[in-house]
């Protein structure tokens, strides 16, 4: 009666449901000796399944599978890992260049703000000239040559090795 019972389910489903075989087991006995009337002396009080023994073979085939089970699992966390963590450090960078730039926007009105006060205060655009000027030699980090006359051209003197100039 095992066996036939047994027959109709696969191997991971007669592991995972051992109750449900159980209860089918006992009622497939109490039909049979309900049934045959030379069985009538006979009570069924309980039918349990202790221990399902398998073969090798397919013991070894279902830890295989579940191993790679196992191993899928860990394989999508790890992609889900990557994801996540490129994600963020894309949103890290984007955040960053964000302020960075509203930080250069800032800058750049505090200055506009400043040369207009002067410019107010002054009506010279010479010193607005001279401010700008310094402003953008701060910003250059090579000796700078500036040479007089009309239109200022800022030239960079080469360190060595470089020879590379701006105008």
């Amino acid at each position: 009666i095992v066996r036939d019972v047994t027959s109709t389910y696969t191997i991971e489903e007669v592991i995972s449901n051992r109750e449900e075989l159980a209860v089918k087991v006992e009622e497939t006995y109490r039909r049979r000796i309900e049934n045959d009337p030379t069985l009538k002396a006979i009570r069924l009080h309980d039918v349990m399944l202790r221990g399902i023994k398998l073969p090798d073979r397919i013991k070894q085939a279902i830890e295989a599978k579940i191993a790679a089970y196992q191993q899928k699992i860990a394989a999508e966390y790890e992609r889900e890992r990557i994801l996540t963590l490129a994600n963020a450090t894309a949103m890290e960078r984007i955040i960053t260049a964000e302020g960075e730039a509203e930080a250069i926007l800032l800058r750049a009105e505090a200055i506009k703000t400043a040369l207009m006060r002067i410019y107010n205060a002054t009506g010279d655009l010479e010193i607005l000239r001279i401010y700008t000027l310094l402003e953008q030699l701060q910003r250059v980090e090579r000796p700078i040559l500036i040479i007089g006359g009309g239109a200022t051209p800022l030239i960079t003197i080469p360190q060595s090795g470089d020879n590379r100039t701006r105008e």
